[in-house]
């Protein structure tokens, strides 16, 4: 599933559309997470952590949203794992729902490694569902994040219709199930500085990890390849990284 950049609706993000695409990947591309397209200088995880706070605008903070890189787990951890993904890739949603689980049993939940989602927004409809499910704020960020991952056949259903009215429409319908209000739907819609955060955090990802596809896996400071998206390979890495 191929991912091409369309137009924002706001005019202040023109400058999303300045940056390279990215493909949604998948297990046998090694261009999804090409380890030679990695920075010349690989960041520690605590470096690559604290960019997000150079993309916090303050206004976004002072409403509640989730910002920056949204964790789970022991922040002492001695793995951290960074995942950049699309809320309207096919694949992520796959990582989603066939590895964080696992992921969170063997290792979040044990205090082994600390989990950070990033977003890497790729459309339109990638950056309305993700303002969506930032705008809800760090506690429910991942239960609307995974909302959004397990139903993405239903609200994309009518992506390439061109209609983006009905494709909004299908988003609010779905995250209406978890008590998100039309009205309140709306509101993080019309949420043009977490628009802009988004979009930030999108550029500083791609300037920071060339990123050619979604998801994107950093292992303490590391980009690793497509071996990261299936949890016996990934299980290999982090424990070598214990």
């Amino acid at each position: 599933m191929t991912h091409k950049l369309k137009q924002l609706a706001t005019p202040s993000l023109i400058a999303f559309l300045a940056l390279g695409l990215a493909a949604c990947g998948n297990d046998d591309s090694s261009g999804t997470m090409d380890k030679s397209s990695a920075p010349a200088e690989s960041a520690s995880a605590e470096s690559a952590t604290d960019y997000s706070k150079v993309i916090t605008t303050e206004t976004a903070s002072e409403k509640g949203f989730a910002l920056g890189g949204v964790s789970m787990g022991n922040p002492d951890a001695p793995v951290t794992i960074i995942e950049y993904a699309s809320l309207t890739c096919s694949h992520c949603a796959a990582f989603d729902r066939d590895v964080l689980p696992d992921l969170k049993e063997t290792y979040i939940k044990t205090g082994k490694v600390r989990y950070e989602f990033h977003n890497y927004v790729m459309n339109r409809y990638d950056l309305a569902a993700s303002a969506v499910a930032r705008c809800m704020g760090p506690d429910r960020f991942f239960p609307i994040a995974e909302l959004f991952f397990s139903t993405q056949a239903t609200w994309l259903a009518n992506a390439s219709q061109q209609d983006a009215k009905v494709v909004i429409d299908d988003m609010a319908n779905v995250v209406r199930k978890a008590g998100v209000s039309r009205t309140r739907f709306d509101q993080c819609l019309s949420e043009r500085d977490l628009q802009q955060h988004l979009v930030e955090m999108t550029s500083e990802g791609q300037k920071r990890w060339q990123i050619a596809g979604t998801p994107t896996i950093i292992i303490n400071g590391k980009k690793r390849g497509a071996e990261a998206q299936r949890f016996d390979t990934l299980s290999e890495i982090i424990e070598d990284e214990l």
